[in-house]
């Protein structure tokens, strides 16, 4: 197998040399760009193989702690990762999926699902509202609150329609309270429809809901540990982005809504991370090239915790 092509991590030109080791790591200069640079698969100014991070985001998203994670780590890689560095790379590479997701514009059917549920997270009591397209089970938008509102359906529709490729015809809004109870309403685009066909809408689409309600519980593990209400919000973005992008079902044939679109924009955490670059400045390609990935051993990808599956 012919040796991978090292390209520099700062300014991806392949003029580059050796420059000697360092605890037995191969090191490089640019002459390009004048920087050196340590071959380990590892973001510019890091340390951490792009593989070991993306494994740490999935398995946070699927509502791991950040002691289960540091304890994964541990195991598959023979090193310890403190939590507050596995929490950094959280941080830092949910700003960026949302960054990489901004431009996606998911195909929609004219039917979505919105609800809107209840939890206390520590202390603190929130409310979720989370509009789903009906037909690809895409989560379309999910919005924090601090309080219970009236819901302004025709308003909503038109906030997440600015980024779907349709607006609804028709919302089913579900709301379900403390007791379990739920509460049903139907909203149309045409007010004079307002009250026609609720007996057969009724039921119809229960199981994209319940589909749906399977991953609160990971939600509400992925929220345990928000420390303000901004890092909330952020939180609540990319969940919402693992739920579409990587998250898989066995009633939707193991395939998360994205990945039956076109244009995806990636489809693991890996492509996330290993695209990452400094100053928002596209690369020519990912830090971990098609080459690149072949020399790794095998296990390093399949590996990744990248799809859990629910039934």
């Amino acid at each position: 197998m012919n040796s991978p092509t090292i390209v520099c991590k700062y300014c991806h030109n392949a003029a580059v040399v050796k420059y000697g080791t360092f605890e037995g790591m191969q090191r490089y200069f640019c002459k390009s760009c004048q920087r050196k640079f340590a071959d380990n698969d590892a973001l510019p100014k890091m340390k951490t193989p792009v593989w070991v991070i993306a494994s740490a985001l999935s398995q946070y998203y699927d509502g791991k702690s950040l002691s289960t994670i540091q304890e994964y780590l541990n195991k598959r890689y023979g090193a310890v990762y403190a939590k507050t560095s596995i929490y950094n790379w959280v941080m830092r590479f949910s700003r960026e999926a949302n960054r990489q997701a901004g431009a996606f514009v998911p195909q929609v059917g004219d039917t979505w699902l919105a609800s809107e549920t209840t939890m206390v997270v520590g202390k603190h009591r929130i409310w979720l509202r989370d509009v789903i397209d009906a037909t690809s089970a895409f989560l379309l938008d999910s919005s924090l609150m601090l309080k219970a509102e009236t819901p302004d359906i025709g308003k909503i529709v038109n906030n997440v329609a600015r980024h779907t490729s349709r607006a609804a015809a028709r919302v089913i809004f579900t709301k379900s309270g403390d007791n379990e109870k739920k509460s049903e309403m139907v909203w149309y685009k045409s007010p004079a429809d307002v009250y026609k066909n609720q007996i057969i809408l009724e039921g119809e689409h229960d199981g994209a809901i319940n589909r749906f309600a399977l991953t609160l519980k990971t939600r509400r593990a992925v929220l345990r540990g928000y420390k303000n209400l901004e890092t909330a919000h952020l939180l609540v973005a990319t969940w919402q982005i693992h739920y579409n992008f990587f998250k898989s079902f066995t009633t939707m044939g193991h395939t998360p809504p994205a990945q039956t679109m076109a244009a995806s924009p990636f489809k693991t955490w890996l492509d996330i991370v290993s695209q990452t670059v400094d100053n928002h400045t596209e690369p020519p390609r990912s830090l971990l090239s098609a080459k690149r990935v072949q020399t790794l051993p095998p296990e390093y990808v399949k590996e990744l915790p990248l799809k859990g599956k629910y039934t």
